[in-house]
């Protein structure tokens, strides 16, 4: 009796654990930066698989007496993978009002022992 009951613990244990671990894995938001106005940018994590950034400028808005001119975001795993820079169209003129966006995925690595993944975003002037 004593050998069954410890089986079916082991399972019963095993089970949520599983069920814990797929339950807690899910879309995570990450990061959003400057987020005031049309000028911004936003990265997902996305199932720990890959991360959707997002990244839209408007030339018009006035950001602290700055006009965007194009937006990037960028991934980056030290060692492993960079996107390097992912730009936003330029806009026309500092007074445009057309937005301009960038969305981007960036698959995540399944390793472990690798540094985790960077993100960071910004703004060029006009």
């Amino acid at each position: 009796m004593t050998l069954f009951s410890s089986r079916l613990r082991s399972r019963v244990g095993a089970t949520v654990v599983a069920l814990a671990l797929v339950a807690g894995v899910g879309p995570v938001t990450t990061q959003a930066a400057n987020a005031a106005g049309p000028n911004y940018c936003t990265s997902t994590e996305q199932w720990q698989l890959y991360y959707d950034g997002y990244v839209q400028v408007q030339a018009s808005y006035n950001d602290s007496g700055l006009h965007a001119k194009n937006g990037w975001l960028r991934y980056l795993i030290p060692g492993v993978s960079d996107s390097g820079r992912q730009y936003t169209a330029n806009t026309a003129s500092s007074t445009s009002t057309a937005v301009k966006s960038k969305s981007y995925r960036f698959w995540d690595s399944w390793d472990w022992s690798v540094p985790s993944t960077q993100f960071s975003c910004g703004y060029n002037w006009w």
